[in-house]
């Protein structure tokens, strides 16, 4: 077993990849909440998702991709990951996608480090009081209770979701050439080049970051989030409030009414209205 690259503090749960399997390792060095994945060298790459949650270890939770398999999570299929200088980009899709900036000043993000909303809440659906709420589902709500992530079929994972959602809500915003967006620290293959103010709510700490909305997920290359999703995407106006949390299979969605309405009947998305002060299906 060797430990996975890009790891938070040592004070923290350390995922380890062996083979096929990703662990959670607590501090003990214990393993707790495994999950096994799909070997890598089969034809698809899913993120193998490993999760410390509070009912096993006082940790925070954890993704991971084989190293020998890395995909593009969350970006339209006909992006590649392409080698350069020994680090992974994403080319294709749009072009002239610039990158997005590293924020010095943590406080435009006070509205979700200083929410009282409980933390699962909070990292799945985002701040309190907006109008409408909604679940994107990246993959189907399980058939049955219990059920594991791993026995859906890689092929019905629709992460390509994600772009066409921003792609549609630049509609919907007086400031798209303006938004922010969090990175969780875990999904970063490596340390960051210098310190840098931190977006910090129980259990996820986030680096913050800014440019327009067509930009989402071009990170800077020395902060090495090469796979990684927006944890939180919202403009300047606040008009709505996207979420992706590692753990759920769908990406939580915050507006006004007529927004959520508009989303959930796009025949191209998978989008269902939500209550989030209940309990969202999800796998085991």
């Amino acid at each position: 077993m060797k430990p996975a690259a890009g790891l938070p503090a040592a004070s923290r749960a350390r995922l380890a990849i062996r083979d096929d399997e990703v662990h959670v390792l607590c501090c003990s060095g214990s393993s707790c909440a495994t999950r096994t994945g799909r070997n890598p060298g089969q034809r698809t790459a899913r993120p193998v998702r490993a999760a410390a949650r509070a009912g096993n270890c006082a940790t925070a939770s954890g993704t991971a991709w084989p190293a020998a398999a890395r995909r593009p999570a969350g970006l339209s299929p006909d992006r590649r990951l392409m080698r350069s200088g020994g680090e992974a980009r994403v080319c294709g899709g749009r072009k002239g996608a610039m990158t997005l900036t590293l924020s010095d000043d943590s406080a435009a993000a006070d509205w979700i480090s200083l929410s009282e909303l409980p933390w699962q809440q909070l990292v799945t659906f985002g701040p309190a009081g907006y109008e409408s709420y909604a679940r994107l589902r990246l993959l189907a709500d399980p058939a049955h209770p219990g059920q594991s992530e791993n026995d859906a079929p890689d092929e019905d994972w629709r992460d390509d979701q994600l772009s066409r959602l921003f792609g549609l809500l630049a509609a919907h915003t007086a400031t798209p050439d303006d938004c922010y967006f969090c990175a969780w620290e875990g999904l970063a293959q490596g340390n960051p080049p210098a310190p840098a103010p931190q977006v910090i709510v129980p259990n996820r700490r986030y680096w913050l970051f800014r440019g327009p909305l067509t930009d989402a997920g071009q990170w800077p290359a020395s902060y090495r989030l090469h796979d990684a999703e927006p944890a939180f995407a919202w403009p300047a106006d606040r008009a709505w409030c996207v979420t992706r949390d590692v753990d759920p299979h769908w990406a939580g969605i915050a507006g006004p009414a007529s927004l959520i309405g508009y989303l959930t009947a796009d025949p191209d998305l998978d989008v269902v209205a939500a209550d989030p002060a209940t309990p969202q299906p999800a796998y085991r």
